[in-house]
């Protein structure tokens, strides 16, 4: 049994207007059984609503994203697509000609069943049978049609009109072996049209006429007359997807590197080092660095003029680190914490180092801020930019030093020996001797969480 598939307008003009006939009639007067699917969701309206929504979601988002401009284009492509998709779908479901049918059908007439799914059209001849049957397999009801040659199954969606199909081409076979020539001698079109008022009705009519057929003609062989090319659609898709594609990277590479700039604006140093430190943002590098290097001028000038000429050295050295920070990926310095001396409780040394390190890169990060500075310990094999020896002495006398270097490398720079009386815990008496004698201001401190009040 030959079969193929075609949207509606590849058919020939015969087949074409034969269709609509059919569907505009809903297969009434016409020579076949008409089985309408239910109508279906009004997916149209909604994706002409939902594509240009989709695309526009793709452009606010692409124009916006700091992600890579290869990921950015492709996922703009890929909704632009399915965007247009749904566009023109909506459109051509909206719009689409009265006569063309808009709902799924299934018509069978003597030499031919016509499938008709959205606008495509699969187009069965049934020509030649000897048997028809109806019957419901796996859930599935389908009409089952058999020649020597092979079996075609021709799925319908209401289980009880398969017995009225089955019934009506058996009519027709009944039809060519009459005895009677005023039956078997019937053109196709008038035995169908017999064929379906015995199956409706039961039996005979009193003549031909009775059918009251308003369809003449049947089309004599159904063909596909405006054959399209084979996979133009999916060389259309291809290529305006990879245009898509092509115009996204081009348009979004900037958008992206803008996107990124303002979001590290908005976000101080990290976002400022994220930015220079991403080799893919290159429009705005050098404000960037400006900007950053603005961030540590105010510290710096507190620095030189709070810290006094007799530890000059030390303040050269300082903000030469800090110079260095500037343009540093990322702003992080080491600091260590040794104690000489016989204490009483030497078994606590490495504790007690470790607090006064820690607490000392809090104050440091206090006071010139947590996004311009960071601590970490120096590694075993090299020098700490930032030194802090002390040792105790008689009656918890503390006599500590600082040192710094700009690089790990480099020579140290020491301020002179200071002296902390032993009234007050070993900690905070350092860390406040160090800022007291260094920057003339009490150690900072990290203030206590804020809680809300909830009424308790």
């Amino acid at each position: 049994m030959k079969r193929f598939t075609c949207r509606l307008q590849e058919l020939d003009e015969e087949t074409q207007e034969y269709l609509r006939l059919v569907y505009n009639m809903a297969g009434k007067r016409c020579p076949g059984m008409y089985l309408e699917a239910p109508p279906a969701p009004p997916f149209g309206k909604v994706a002409i609503f939902a594509g240009p929504v989709m695309m526009l979601l793709g452009i606010v988002w692409a124009s916006s994203s700091t992600k890579s401009a290869y990921a950015v284009a492709m996922l703009f492509a890929g909704l632009m697509m399915l965007g247009g998709w749904l566009t023109w779908y909506g459109l051509r479901s909206v719009f689409r000609s009265k006569d063309d049918p808009a709902n799924s059908f299934v018509y069978f007439d003597p030499n031919h069943v016509y499938q008709f799914n959205g606008n495509d059209v699969t187009v069965t001849e049934v020509a030649g049978y000897e048997k028809v049957r109806a019957k419901t397999e796996s859930g599935v009801a389908q009409v089952v049609f058999t020649s020597q040659k092979e079996t075609t199954a021709i799925p319908i969606t209401n289980p009880n009109k398969g017995i009225l199909i089955e019934t009506y081409y058996n009519a027709i076979l009944d039809l060519e072996d009459h005895e009677d020539s005023k039956w078997n001698q019937l053109p196709p079109i008038e035995m169908g049209g017999v064929a379906k008022h015995i199956a409706v009705e039961g039996g005979y009519p009193i003549s031909v006429d009775s059918a009251r057929l308003k369809v003449r003609d049947l089309p004599q062989q159904p063909s596909r007359d405006k054959p399209g090319v084979p996979g133009l659609g999916l060389i259309i898709s291809y290529t305006a997807a990879a245009a898509l594609f092509f115009v996204g990277l081009l348009g979004f590479k900037p958008m992206r590197d803008n996107s990124a700039f303002e979001h590290a604006k908005q976000t101080g140093a990290p976002g400022l080092r994220g930015y220079l430190m991403d080799e893919r943002n290159t429009s705005h590098r050098e404000e960037a660095k400006k900007l950053l290097a603005d961030k540590y001028t105010p510290i710096i000038e507190r620095v030189t003029a709070t810290v006094a000429d007799e530890h000059q050295e030390f303040r050269t050295g300082l903000v030469a680190i800090l110079e260095s920070l500037k343009t540093a990926p990322q702003p992080v310095v080491s600091l260590q914490v040794i104690e000489t001396g016989i204490p009483n409780n030497p078994d606590e040394k490495e504790s007690r180092e470790r607090q006064l390190r820690e607490s000392l890169a809090d104050a440091f990060g206090l006071y010139v801020g947590h996004e311009l500075i960071a601590f970490a310990k120096n590694p075993d094999d090299k020098k700490a930019h930032f030194e802090l020896t002390y040792t105790l002495a008689a009656n918890n006398v503390v006599h500590w030093k600082l040192a710094v270097r700009t690089t790990p490398e480099s020579e140290a720079v020491s301020t002179r020996i200071f002296t902390v009386p032993g009234n007050a815990s070993l900690t905070e008496s350092v860390k406040n001797s160090v800022f007291m004698e260094l920057f003339k201001q009490a150690a900072p401190v990290i203030p206590p969480p804020q809680f809300a009040d909830d009424g308790w």
